[in-house]
């Protein structure tokens, strides 16, 4: 690795006093001069080379610290900081920020900022790992990665994949396996999601009937009410077959153009359809559930409340949380089908389904798992998860 005087004289710094601001422009980077003993590829087909031994990352919050969390904690130890919109235990129910000090990361700023490059550089770290929404290398992370070569920092580029069946999911968790030596560890976590699939199928072909569902109340940027729902492809319903429905998308419409986890619709449109077809089940993500009960008072008019309405685990915060759409997943199917299918489900606790998920996505102990579910719930003000949205807000 180049030694911190090179990279910092690697990065030019104009300050520039205008309209009463101050914009930092950093200098055109040409030339790499990353130096390690491995060369890896990324998904993008981005090549980088890092030491034999890889003892320090930056990581953008997201799927970075997503996919570096999956290998555990001698791997999360490693990361030094990571972006300005680093999930605070207080804000979200991303499950990594109650283990290995993830919560308690050292946060920077948007990565693709000037200040904040120049704090990259003065960790110094073996390697950066930086998010990409989108099948491309968009053009801000394009210049984040020559401005860090030029400095001697490699930089792994992360794809945003929105559900456990994209391929894109598998390659880069055997990549990070590969950057850390962890290829048991991928082996491990992918096997076991493949397990944990074969359940959620074989209790999917037990149920011969499809319910309405309507995911409400989602966390997304800090924004939540009942109108924000989600796509099919980064919740629960994915998982679901024909079991399930989503009201969010079967509006003749499909997914709104350009829309990555979110949809918005109306009041309108949603008492329209429960009118006409029935929404047979509300889940109202355990992100907005408070702001629905203060916000939202004509959930009144929805068939599916108060019975059928309940409170799910945050699958959107900063990327898909995959661990928290494999456990909605059964939760969904729990709460729709298991007094209609008690022999199905006699087996299911919830409880123990969400720690033993937890556990297998983080490689930690069932004790931390454990940690993880009271964790959330003081978090969110509740005694327990998976309730029924009534129990929550009472």
């Amino acid at each position: 690795m180049a030694n911190l005087g090179v990279k910092l004289a690697a990065v030019i710094v104009v300050v520039l006093i205008a309209a009463g601001g101050i914009y930092y422009v950093l200098g055109d980077a040409q030339e790499d001069n990353t130096k390690g003993d491995r060369i890896i590829m990324d998904v993008f087909g981005n090549e980088f080379a890092v030491p034999e031994n890889v003892e320090s990352v930056v990581a953008e919050c997201g799927p970075a610290l997503r996919y570096l969390s999956f290998m555990g904690e001698d791997v999360s130890k490693k990361v030094k900081a990571t972006s300005s919109v680093a999930a605070n235990a207080v804000l979200s129910g991303i499950s990594y920020n109650y283990v290995y000090d993830l919560g308690n990361l050292k946060q920077l700023g948007e990565f693709t900022n000037s200040a904040t490059m120049e704090k990259i550089l003065d960790i110094n770290p073996d390697l950066v790992i930086i998010g990409n929404q989108a099948d491309t290398i968009k053009k801000e992370v394009a210049d984040f990665k020559k401005i860090m070569n030029s400095a001697g920092i490699p930089v792994c580029i992360i794809k945003y994949v929105y559900n456990l069946d994209d391929p894109d999911f598998e390659k880069q968790v055997n990549l990070m396996g590969e950057i850390f030596h962890k290829s048991d560890r991928a082996k491990q976590l992918l096997d076991g999601i493949d397990e944990q699939m074969k359940t959620l199928d074989d209790l999917c072909s037990k149920i011969n009937e499809t319910s309405n569902v309507y995911i409400g109340g989602v966390l997304a940027y800090g924004n939540a009410d009942l109108l924000r729902s989600i796509t099919t492809g980064s919740s629960a319903l994915a998982y679901l077959g024909t079991t399930v429905n989503n009201v969010a998308e079967d509006d003749g419409m499909g997914v709104p153009n350009g829309a990555q986890w979110i949809i918005t619709k109306s009041e309108e449109a949603l008492l329209s359809y429960d009118k006409n077809k029935g929404i047979d089940a509300i889940f109202v993500d355990l992100g907005g559930y408070k702001k629905v009960a203060n916000e939202s008072k004509w959930i009144n008019e929805l068939s599916a409340y108060p019975e059928h309405t309940y409170v799910s685990l945050p699958t959107v915060a900063f990327s898909t949380c995959y661990d928290n759409t494999l456990i909605d997943a059964y939760w969904t199917l729990y709460a729709l089908y298991s007094e209609k299918y008690p022999e199905v489900f006699k087996d299911i606790d919830m409880k123990d389904i969400s720690t033993n998920i937890w556990s297998l996505f983080l490689d930690c102990s069932q004790e931390e798992a454990n940690g993880i579910y009271k964790g959330i719930a003081q978090t969110y003000g509740m005694n327990e998860l998976f309730v029924q949205y009534e129990k929550a807000i009472a």
